[in-house]
């Protein structure tokens, strides 16, 4: 909520861009901070990769829910932001992940993204990895329709509980 608060703040023209970055450097730093005295469950073995979707140099989110993965015991892999589609297929394919998270604050290019998503699903359908989206990217029902997944994370609140619920059903 407060990241969001400083992305319409700069919006709205009352913060700098420099302002945005430092802000998001500082939770970042605190993120980093809170991983070395957070202590995960048990290691459970099963494999997700996160990141962020091609153009969108938003790394928040891509951090957050590696964390909540770690902390639910999972083996994580996080790409970053700015990941095209296609290299994410590529490291699913060699990974063979159970979860695959991407995260969009906007899509570039909604017709290449589109295309690029589909051969995606072919792969983790194949793998019967299960797929999460979120972000504002994705807010708009129609665009989400373009991109069909497992679930749809509206918050880190509902990413947690699905995780959960994946974890033991792969238990």
């Amino acid at each position: 909520e407060a990241m969001h608060e400083v992305g319409e703040l700069w919006f709205r023209g009352t913060i700098t861009i420099a302002d945005e970055h430092l802000a998001t450097r500082i939770v970042l730093s605190a993120l980093q901070k809170l991983r070395g005295i957070v202590i995960p469950v048990e290691t459970t073995g099963v494999r997700a990769i996160s990141s962020g979707i091609d153009g969108d140099l938003h790394e928040l989110p891509v951090h957050l829910a590696e964390m909540i993965l770690e902390t639910e015991g999972w083996d994580t892999r996080n790409l970053g932001p700015n990941t095209p589609l296609f290299s994410l297929r590529e490291m699913v394919t060699k990974q063979r992940p159970q979860l695959v998270c991407i995260s969009a604050r906007n899509i570039a290019d909604l017709d290449r993204a589109t295309a690029e998503y589909a051969h995606l699903r072919k792969v983790t359908t194949k793998l019967s990895a299960s797929v999460v989206i979120g972000g504002e990217g994705f807010r708009d029902s129609t665009t989400r329709q373009r991109f069909p997944c497992d679930f749809y994370a509206q918050d880190f609140a509902g990413l947690t509980k699905f995780v959960r619920a994946l974890s033991k059903r792969n238990a």
